[in-house]
């Protein structure tokens, strides 16, 4: 809705219709369909809505480039990335990356890789971060780092063969993985005891004893230190994961990008 629209971008909701107006005044055709209380977009408004967004990259990449040119490092830096990413292995790299360039912005978005993905598509997002799940051959990229993923549980008791485990969800290929490997190693049926599609939240449940998770080493790194966690024998070889950096494939990797992915890649080498 427009009030909606004007609340996200703390304007007014006449200032929204008044732009509005003088955008179709401009191209001289239609761009919303009007209703009580809602709008919608005409055909002439998503094409609009799809090039504006390009200029917009446009403009934005400019201002990079000759920002970059500048010898203080200064300008804007939007990085998606998965919540448990962020939470436990981005942040030491993002507090870094403050002290060292204080006159950047940072724009930090979580969301799952699905919406990491179509923000770097878009041009939202100058940079993502997630884990390579096979549907990045339309980015460039570059590999952060790399481990597997393994079962945890709060105590011992956890580690009996009724236990359920707690997974993303049953179609993701690190889960068929275990899945496999459950029938074939020990000839019985992996019994899921939920679907939760954060890996955080996952871990949060398993330190409250709800059961084993299923999760990326890097997600309980602290907590396997700590003994707040264990590891359970998994059946079979584990499942491997790559931790990447990705952005547009049009684009060169944006100079305040590049110098946060430089800085992560050093922290993660020396974890």
């Amino acid at each position: 809705s427009v009030s909606k629209s004007a609340q996200e971008n703390f304007v007014s909701h006449s200032a929204v219709s008044q732009a509005i107006k003088s955008l179709e005044t401009y191209f001289e055709v239609g761009l919303i369909f009007h209703s009580k209380r809602r709008f919608q977009l005409t055909p002439e408004g998503e094409t609009c809505l799809i090039e504006g967004a390009k200029l917009l990259s446009l403009l934005n990449e400019t201002k990079e480039n000759l920002q970059a040119n500048s010898k203080e490092v200064r300008g804007s830096l939007s990085i998606w990335a998965p919540q448990s990413l962020i939470v436990d292995s981005l942040y030491k790299t993002l507090a870094q990356y403050k002290k060292k360039y204080p006159k950047v912005q940072i724009n930090l978005k979580p969301g799952a890789s699905a919406l990491v993905r179509a923000a770097i598509s878009s041009g939202e997002g100058s940079l993502g971060i997630l884990i390579d799940d096979g549907y990045i051959d339309s980015f460039q990229s570059t590999t952060i780092k790399n481990g597997n993923f393994i079962l945890v549980t709060k105590s011992l008791n956890s580690q009996n063969k009724e236990s359920g485990v707690i997974v993303t969800s049953r179609e993701k290929i690190e889960v068929q993985h275990l899945i496999k490997n459950f029938k074939t190693k020990l000839k019985k049926d992996l019994r899921i005891e939920m679907e939760v599609m954060s890996w955080s939240v996952i871990k949060d449940l398993v330190e409250k004893n709800f059961g084993a998770g299923y999760v990326p080493d890097y997600c309980v790194h602290q907590e396997l230190l700590s003994g707040r966690l264990r590891t359970i024998s998994s059946p079979g070889t584990a499942f491997k994961y790559e931790v990447k950096a990705i952005w547009s494939l049009q684009k060169q990797l944006q100079p305040n990008a590049k110098l946060f992915v430089d800085l992560l890649k050093q922290e993660c080498g020396r974890a």
